[in-house]
């Protein structure tokens, strides 16, 4: 398959440090998959514990447990992701590979904070606490000083990547406003040759990081001010709307720049171009301008909040799925239609992400109804549509790259008999999904550690899914991970990712 589905910036030969992005998006990946499969044990244990087959954790550990898996699964993924974007953007310009191990190792080092500080230290107060937590509770001091400073890391790693793409992919371009595509915007006949719907892709989501970085420090630095006693008392509205800011970017963060790992693979497999119109950018400036806004519909609750920012969560929520459906969906199965296409663990996960954040959007668009929040926002519905458009999305994006790129790089061989190693994964999710939103609508609360008995049948039907997706994952994962000496090895000469019409 040719590279011209990608073309470079400027030359068609690769950065000569590409060998070193490749590492780095080795071992950012092959770390992140191996937390993946650590975290999704503890959450297997939760939804055991929900089901009334296990009653072991009581509810002290149970929401340490919940702490742990909910902030290093968005960790993890995050880093999967950006590792994996490096890998595709690191093709066309050249990044500085100080910049991307620098990355690396404040994402290491604050999920190793968070680890200890919640198995170690009991932190169990999630991300979302508000005074008088996370402070006040029934856990060691240091503990919660240990997970927010673990955030803190998780963020300045985040910094350092979208500040290189940010400055990276303007420089190559001539400046932001070239990279986000503006001219192509404003006059509809400019042309902006070297510009890919991959540099406006790294851009504009790039922007908001640095958006929720800042965000997060808005919330942590009182916190930290608060708990040194240099402060007495913190606007809580205030800390909550930040606080949410910084998660909701963060999340966002996570599936976008995976989705620019399928804009990148798609096309390598179908042999079709995906190529940067005036549409497809104006809707890719939509993420740096709405998403940002957006995280005002996790606060319809907090009924202080003035009614400009509810109307305004609300309106931008349903505006910015017009970008989603246009690029994502309709792009997407543009690709696949009639293509020919060879199904393998990669086509089959990249079609399973392009449903699985459809209906994971449509399942939050609904709860981003006023009128539905006001029903559904403290049910088990938000973790139903967040385990959807995540682990049948974004999730399943990375693991769909990682596969490609080590067969690849590798030069393995490709069995038929993983494809059901992949199939058993989008089965196994959508019924563990399913039944996190069929509890929703049954009004099960979430975030509670024991559930009663009627309420335990749904805990129960999920169990053997998430099994399904556990024998899924150690399929595929034993697999990539046998091939990543031979892949590594590869990385220190001239290579490249794009795989020639699938395997």
């Amino acid at each position: 398959m040719s590279s011209d589905a990608v073309p470079p910036v400027k030359t068609p030969s690769l950065p000569a440090n590409y060998g070193g992005v490749l590492r780095f998006t080795l071992t950012g990946m092959v770390f992140a998959f191996v937390m993946f499969v650590i975290m999704g044990i503890f959450g297997l244990t939760m939804r055991t514990e929900q089901s009334g087959l296990l009653n072991l954790l009581g509810p002290e550990l149970f929401y340490r447990i919940m702490t742990l898996h909910g902030l290093s699964m968005v960790s993890l993924a995050l880093l999967g992701s950006i590792a994996g974007f490096a890998a595709v953007i690191g093709r066309r310009v050249v990044l500085d590979t100080r910049w991307l191990w620098a990355t690396f190792f404040f994402f290491f080092i604050g999920m190793m904070f968070v680890l200890f500080s919640t198995l170690g230290g009991g932190f169990a107060a999630a991300w979302t606490a508000l005074y008088p937590l996370p402070f006040h509770g029934g856990y060691a001091f240091w503990g919660v000083i240990g997970a927010t400073v673990g955030i803190g890391f998780v963020l300045v790693g985040l910094l350092f990547y979208c500040v290189l793409i940010t400055r990276t992919v303007s420089r190559a371009h001539g400046g932001v406003i070239n990279a986000l595509g503006w001219p192509l915007i404003v006059r509809r006949t400019a042309r902006q040759e070297n510009l890919s719907i991959l540099d406006v892709l790294a851009v504009a989501v790039a922007i908001p990081g640095i958006v929720a970085v800042i965000a997060g420090f808005t919330w942590l630095i009182p916190l930290w001010l608060q708990a040194s006693g240099l402060i007495q008392s913190i606007d809580v509205l205030f800390m909550k709307n930040f606080d949410y800011l910084f998660g909701h970017l963060l999340v966002n963060l996570t599936i976008y720049f995976a989705a620019g790992l399928m804009y990148f693979l798609l096309p390598a497999y179908t042999g079709r171009a995906w190529k940067l119109s005036r549409t497809y950018a104006l809707a890719l400036n939509a993420i740096t301008f709405i998403v940002p806004i957006i995280y005002l519909h996790h606060l319809y609750q907090d009924f202080a909040q003035p009614l400009a920012f509810q109307v305004a969560g609300q309106i931008g929520t349903y505006v910015s799925v017009i970008p989603v459906i246009l690029i994502t969906l309709f792009g997407g199965l543009s690709q696949y239609y009639r293509s020919g296409i060879r199904w393998d663990v990669t086509t089959i996960f990249l079609a399973i992400g392009l449903w699985g954040w459809m209906f994971g959007g449509m399942a939050a668009a609904l709860d981003a109804t006023i009128a539905v929040n006001q029903v559904m926002h403290n049910t088990l519905w938000i973790p139903g549509h967040f385990h959807t458009y995540f682990l049948l999305g974004a999730v399943v994006f990375l693991w769909g790259f990682l596969f490609s790129i080590l067969r690849t790089l590798s030069g393995a061989g490709s069995s038929p008999r993983t494809r059901y190693a992949a199939a058993a994964y989008g089965v196994g999710g959508a019924g563990f999904t399913l039944m996190f939103l069929a509890s929703g609508a049954s009004s099960i609360p979430r975030r509670y550690a024991v559930h009663f008995p009627e309420w335990q049948i749904f805990a129960s039907i999920a169990v053997p899914f998430i099994i399904l997706i556990g024998v899924g994952v150690i399929w595929i994962g034993y697999v990539m991970l046998s091939r990543v000496p031979r892949a590594w090895e590869r990385t220190r000469g001239p290579v490249d990712i794009l795989p020639e019409g699938g395997s």
